[in-house]
């Protein structure tokens, strides 16, 4: 799961969902600051489609059950 968001802090619902669920999803926060963003970033927020702040962009990258 990733958060998009423009604040300094992170939310804490945000930090609650990331203590139930931990070890079973991973959490990421990207900020995005407009006055000093990397072109990482950048790149990272445009390859999800994220266009508004906050979003949230949950991505399965493996099956546990297969493993």
């Amino acid at each position: 799961m990733i958060l998009f968001t423009k604040k300094d802090k992170v939310p804490p619902t945000f930090k609650a969902l990331s203590a139930e669920f931990r070890d079973r999803i991973r959490f990421n926060i990207i900020q995005i600051n407009d006055k000093k963003v990397s072109e990482e970033l950048k790149t990272i927020q445009e390859s999800y489609g994220v266009t508004s702040f906050p979003s949230i962009v949950v991505e399965q990258s493996y099956n546990a059950q297969e493993d």
